[in-house]
């Protein structure tokens, strides 16, 4: 009965500390809808001052599990201006996230004003490396 009881709890921790984090996804895309591959996105915890780092695959796709709360985003691609979001991403869904990015090149072609930046929202800024 003890060792019953044991497992019970130890499964209940397990779920409970699994269901604790959030999974944040998205899509890298170019101006042109095409996916970026190996594009690098980071989630820096406000808490914890520690980042969480994600390579887009074949599909331009990212993933990755974060606890909740206050997150500032980085978003990085070869050949690509960077972008960052200067306020904090709040995290805390029970279902989780999903967000997708369009980068401008940084020596190409830009679709939109002189840097690209007049296509993308007021909110978020963009450096070049």
């Amino acid at each position: 009965m003890r060792i019953l009881l044991v497992f019970t709890f130890v499964g209940l921790l397990t779920s409970v500390s699994s269901a604790q984090k959030v999974k944040f996804s998205g899509t890298l895309f170019d101006h042109n809808g095409a996916v970026i591959v190996k594009g690098r996105v980071a989630a820096k915890s406000d808490k914890t001052k520690s980042a969480s780092v994600s390579t887009s695959d074949d599909d331009g796709r990212f993933q990755m599990e974060l606890e909740p709360g206050l997150y500032s985003l980085e978003v990085e691609g070869t050949g690509f201006l960077a972008i960052m979001h200067p306020e904090y991403l709040v995290v805390n869904s029970p279902t989780g996230m999903k967000m997708d990015f369009v980068m401008f090149g940084s020596r190409n072609h830009e679709p939109c004003g002189y840097s690209g930046a007049d296509c993308l929202p007021d909110r978020m800024f963009i450096k070049e490396f």
